[in-house]
């Protein structure tokens, strides 16, 4: 699986790993809640920032957290988004 890479606006470079990878990590409900219901915005929210706080290093946490809102969330959806290298996505769609 592919890591994924963002760039802040200052210039710095930040590496999280595939968001499958923490899995293991997160809640059973939080995820059963965005599967179950694919259309509730905040259920998927919720599963990102979950799998987010499970996968980023304290320091690409504090750059994510010094983005505004809109940069952060672009950021975060692209993460889950993120297709690894044998064209998979890091997380599988209900």
């Amino acid at each position: 699986m592919g890591d994924f890479t963002f760039t802040t606006g200052g210039g710095e470079t930040f590496t999280l790993p595939p968001a499958a990878s923490v899995a293991q990590d997160i809640p059973g409900g939080v995820t059963l809640d965005a599967i179950v219901n694919p259309e509730d915005v905040g259920a998927q929210v919720r599963l990102t920032m979950a799998a987010l706080s499970a996968a980023a290093a304290p320091a690409a946490m504090a750059a994510l957290r010094a983005m505004t809102t809109a940069d952060m969330m672009q950021v975060t959806a692209a993460w889950m988004s993120h297709v690894n290298d044998d064209g998979e996505a890091t997380l599988p769609e209900s």
